[in-house]
């Protein structure tokens, strides 16, 4: 179980990256001048499909540990 919770805060952290590189992205494209609103509801897009899977990989991990717990008393 503790490995299980090590990667899943590696998953947490590469999602955190994630975002931190699409934020780049937006700034970098802001920059220069060719960031639309096209461009940004994209980035929104991934960033809020990334997040999605993250709460349901969350969620499943969570359950697990209520089991986990249970059956270790």
């Amino acid at each position: 179980m503790i490995a299980a919770m090590n990667e899943f805060k590696a998953y947490n952290d590469a999602v955190v990256a994630f975002q931190n590189c699409l934020d780049e992205e937006t700034k970098a494209k802001s920059a220069s001048g060719g960031a639309t609103m096209a461009f940004k509801a994209m980035q929104a897009k991934k960033l809020d499909a990334a997040v999605k899977e993250l709460e349901a990989k969350a969620k499943k991990f969570n359950e697990q540990v209520r089991i986990f717990k249970a059956r270790s008393g």
